[in-house]
C-alpha cells in the first residue's frame, strides 16, 4: 500500500560521505494502529538489509511465539522467491530462537527479548524491535551499546499505540515530537487533544482514516463499527481508542503533575524585556539547600515572563549574585522565610554594604501568601486565561516535571516529586508573585530634550 512504500523507502534513508554510509537515523519509530500491515513492513525492510546490503539482522519480541510467527512469515516469502531461496545457507529453529543465515555469512535471528540475551548482540548491524510497546528501558540498556563498533548500526521499533506503563515507548514518541534528528517516526494516531472537543465522534471516517492508512484495503469501516460495538459495550472508550485511533493510555506520571506537560510546552516561547517593573525570586532545594536558584519575573503586555537567571549547587553564591542584579535593576526580592532558603533574608540583611549602596529590598511572602502564590502560577499556565510565559529552560522544565503539591490548609503550595530539585519552579513562583505587588510605572515625564536612560539593554543581560 502507498503509506507502506513511504515508510520503506524514507526509514531506510541514507546519507554518503566520501568514506562511506550510514543510515539518515540511527533510531526508526513506527507507529500505527492494529492490523493495518506494520508487520509487512518491517519484513519488506529485513529482506532488503539482509539480502541486498548483507547486514546482521535481529528481530526480538516480547515472547517467542510472536517472534516465531514473524520468521515464518519471512521464510514463507523467501521460500516463495527463488532468487532468495538458493542464497539461505542454513536454517535453524530451536526452543528460543530461529536463525537464518546466508551463503554470505549475514543472518537474521529472531528471539525473544532478555536483558541477558542483549549482552550478546555485539555482531548486530540492525535490531527490530518489535511489540516496542513492552519493551523495557534495561532491555536497550544492555543491546544498544553492543552495536557502538558496528559502522552502520540501525535500531528499529515498531509499536502500535502505548500502555500506561509503556515508558519507554512513550519516551521515544516524545523525542519525535520534540524533531530529534537522531530518530526518524512514522505515526498514524489521533490527536489525543481532539477528545477534548463535545462534537469529537470516534467513528468519523477522517478519524479512523488518521490512525488506519490500510483503511479501505486491508481494514473497512463496517468492520471498524462492529469493533467499536464489542470493545465500548462495558462503557470504557479506552481500549478502542488506544487500538484504534492510536491514542496512548494515559501516562501514570503525567497524572501525578500539577502543571500538565501538554500546558507547559504551550506557555513557552517568551520573547523580549518585560515593558514594566520586575521582581527576583530565591528559593533552594528541598531539604538542606544542596543547590539554589535566582528567577525573575515581569510584565511584557498583557502576559507575565519569567526566566531562571541562575540554578548552582550550594546557595553561599546567591548574595554575591543578587547584589549584582539589584544593583543594576533595583527591584526587590522574595524569599519564602519558611523554606531552605530562609536563612538567606538574615544573610542580606547582615550586608556589608559599600558606599553609596543600598539595602536590598527583600519581600518575605507568608505561608498563606506562599499558597496564593502557587495557585496563581498555576492558574497562570493551565488557567482559562493563561497569561504565563517562560523560556523553555530545561532546569526549569525539569523543576515543573517533578513537581507535586503540598497541603497548605485549605491552600497548597510546591513539594518534590522523589529526589527532583524544584528550586527553579519555586523561584520563578516567588518571583511572579513579587512581580504583582508591584505597582506599574508612571508614564515617563514629557521630554524637554537631552539624553534619557533605557533600562532595556540591562535587562537583556539576564535573558529578557
Amino acid at each position: 500500500m502507498p503509506w507502506q512504500r513511504f515508510f520503506c523507502q524514507h526509514a531506510l534513508g541514507q546519507q554518503v560521505d566520501a568514506a562511506r554510509w550510514r543510515w539518515a537515523a540511527f533510531e526508526v519509530l513506527l507507529l500505527v494502529s492494529r492490523q493495518n500491515g506494520k508487520g509487512t513492513d518491517i519484513e519488506i525492510v529485513e529482506l532488503y538489509v539482509l539480502f541486498s546490503l548483507g547486514l546482521n539482522v535481529y528481530h526480538t519480541a516480547q515472547l517467542m511465539e510472536t517472534s516465531r510467527k514473524a520468521s515464518k512469515r519471512l521464510l514463507l516469502l523467501i521460500e516463495r522467491t527463488p532468487q532468495l531461496r538458493r542464497r539461505v545457507r542454513d536454517i535453524q529453529k530451536t526452543a528460543d530462537k530461529v536463525h537464518i543465515e546466508l551463503t554470505s555469512g549475514a543472518f537474521i535471528t529472531f528471539m525473544a527479548r532478555s536483558t541477558r540475551a542483549g549482552r550478546g548482540f555485539d555482531d548486530a548491524d540492525v535490531l527490530v524491535f518489535d511489540e516496542a510497546m513492552f519493551l523495557e528501558p534495561r532491555m536497550t540498556e544492555a543491546v544498544i551499546p553492543a552495536m557502538s563498533t558496528r559502522p552502520t548500526p540501525l535500531v528499529i521499533y515498531a509499536s502500535s499505540a502505548g500502555l500506561a506503563d509503556s515508558a519507554l515507548l512513550r519516551a521515544l514518541r516524545k523525542r519525535l515530537l520534540a524533531k530529534d534528528p537522531t530518530i526518524a517516526g512514522f505515526d498514524w494516531s489521533v490527536d489525543p487533544d481532539a477528545l477534548k472537543d463535545p462534537a469529537f465522534d470516534p467513528l468519523a471516517l477522517e478519524v479512523v482514516a488518521q490512525a488506519n492508512p490500510s483503511l479501505g484495503g486491508l481494514i473497512t469501516m463496517e468492520y471498524v463499527r462492529g469493533e467499536f460495538a464489542a470493545m465500548t459495550s462495558t462503557g470504557s472508550l479506552q481500549g478502542f481508542y488506544r487500538e484504534r485511533l492510536g491514542i496512548f493510555d494515559a501516562d501514570p506520571a503525567e497524572a501525578k503533575r500539577v502543571i500538565p506537560a501538554a500546558a507547559w510546552a504551550d506557555r513557552a516561547g517568551a520573547a523580549g524585556a518585560p515593558d514594566g517593573p520586575v521582581a527576583f525570586g530565591v528559593a533552594a532545594a528541598w531539604p538542606d539547600a544542596e543547590s539554589a536558584a535566582i528567577a525573575v519575573a515581569g510584565r511584557l503586555g498583557g502576559e507575565l515572563v519569567v526566566q531562571v537567571i541562575e540554578h548552582h549547587a550550594g546557595t553561599s553564591w546567591v548574595l554575591p549574585r543578587l547584589r549584582e542584579l539589584v544593583d543594576r535593576h533595583d527591584a526587590p526580592v522574595v524569599i519564602d522565610p519558611g523554606g531552605p532558603a530562609g536563612h538567606l533574608v538574615a544573610d542580606i540583611a547582615d550586608e556589608d554594604l559599600e558606599p553609596g549602596q543600598d539595602e536590598i529590598e527583600v519581600l518575605t511572602p507568608t505561608m498563606r501568601q506562599v499558597g496564593y502564590a502557587s495557585k496563581d502560577l498555576l492558574a497562570a499556565v493551565d488557567g482559562d486565561l493563561p497569561s504565563l510565559r517562560h523560556f523553555d529552560q530545561p532546569e526549569l522544565n525539569a523543576a515543573v516535571a517533578g513537581a507535586a503539591r503540598r497541603t497548605l490548609g485549605d491552600l497548597w503550595t510546591w513539594q518534590r516529586r522523589g529526589d527532583a530539585d524544584i528550586s527553579p519552579l519555586e523561584a520563578v513562583t516567588l518571583a511572579a508573585w513579587g512581580a504583582g505587588q508591584l505597582a506599574p510605572p508612571p508614564p515617563p515625564p514629557r521630554s524637554l530634550g537631552g539624553s534619557t536612560t533605557d533600562r532595556s539593554s540591562d535587562l537583556n543581560l539576564i535573558g529578557f
